[in-house]
């Protein structure tokens, strides 16, 4: 070592003998979560079969396929409908997973949450949307206006979950958005999440003149219940007709 320091002229650097887990945890730099859409299903039966279970219309499902925000695929061999969320420009940006036989609820690996599922409107210029916890409630609440014939239009956004980050990215980016309605679950947890939201857009300078309302089902936990109970309704009454029809006929 002598010798060498004095060819060098100077210290020779050494290295530590060991490095402690935590030099060695900072030294690393953190991984980038890279987005990246689950590999889809050539046939979409399973979930198609699983949405109509639900009450969903195939009127409805169409329009989700065609429009590249809902399909079929697996994880961990399990089969699980994926629900999609894009920019402006139609790149998929987030994704969820809803498990067609089992319980799993997944958000894909680097999803942006603040481009959640959102149902387009029927027609442009829109400026109202219809804000809700889950996927399955928004394409419940879209099923409900083509059976009982109402009119609306506006954008369906999904919050996937309570936090409010996919509604303040999308009003972000919808400026020209004037009318929010809290389609929330009729529960306390909810009643809380829609005050919360309510009070955080009437805070917030960028979205003080938008008009908020809250509408929790009025049957039904959530709006994917009160679609199946109001089917069930339909199938009675049609039932009942039936028998009156016959003898008419007779």
């Amino acid at each position: 070592m002598d010798a060498v320091h004095a060819l060098v002229g100077g210290e020779i650097p050494q290295e530590p003998a060991y490095r402690s887990t935590a030099e060695i945890q900072v030294s690393k730099e953190p991984e980038k979560k890279t987005f990246a859409l689950p590999w889809a299903r050539r046939c979409a039966t399973a979930a198609v079969f699983y949405l109509q279970k639900r009450g969903i219309s195939s009127e409805v499902i169409r329009q989700c396929l065609q429009a590249g925000i809902f399909y079929e695929a697996r994880y961990h061999g399990e089969p699980v409908c994926v629900f999609v969320g894009k920019d402006d420009s139609g790149k998929a940006k987030f994704a969820c997973m809803r498990s067609i036989s089992g319980n799993l609820k997944k958000d894909v690996y680097g999803s942006d949450k603040g481009y959640n599922f959102c149902y387009p409107p029927q027609s442009p210029g829109s400026r109202h949307v219809a804000v809700f916890e889950a996927p399955i409630d928004v394409l419940s609440h879209a099923t409900l206006q083509e059976l009982e014939g109402w009119k609306w239009n506006g954008y369906r956004l999904s919050l996937g979950g309570t936090s409010h980050v996919a509604l303040t990215s999308f009003l972000e980016r919808h400026p020209e958005i004037r009318r929010v309605t809290l389609y929330m679950d009729h529960d306390l947890a909810g009643f809380v999440n829609a005050r919360k939201i309510k009070t955080m857009l009437h805070e917030d300078k960028r979205f003080r003149h938008i008009r908020v309302s809250v509408n929790p089902p009025r049957m039904g936990k959530d709006y994917n219940e009160k679609l199946l109970l109001v089917r069930e309704q339909l199938q009675t009454s049609q039932h009942q007709r039936r028998p009156k029809e016959a003898a008419v006929s007779i």
